[in-house]
């Protein structure tokens, strides 16, 4: 069982790919390796940012 202080973020929903996340000021980019997508969200923590991207509908 994953705890809510589960880290892991899920691979890239259009290639599979891993994950980078970086910030500034509390703005959060996930960046794919593979495929370069870049998905921002605004001024989150670093869990609910997180928790954000891991919540999707196609976990690629």
């Amino acid at each position: 069982m994953k705890s809510e202080t589960d880290n892991t973020l899920k691979p890239c929903p259009f290639c599979g790919g891993d994950i980078e996340l970086t910030a500034v000021d509390y703005e959060w980019t996930f960046c794919c390796f593979e495929c370069e997508s870049r998905t921002n969200f605004g001024l989150l923590t670093y869990e609910d940012a997180i928790a954000a991207w891991n919540k999707r509908v196609k976990n690629g």
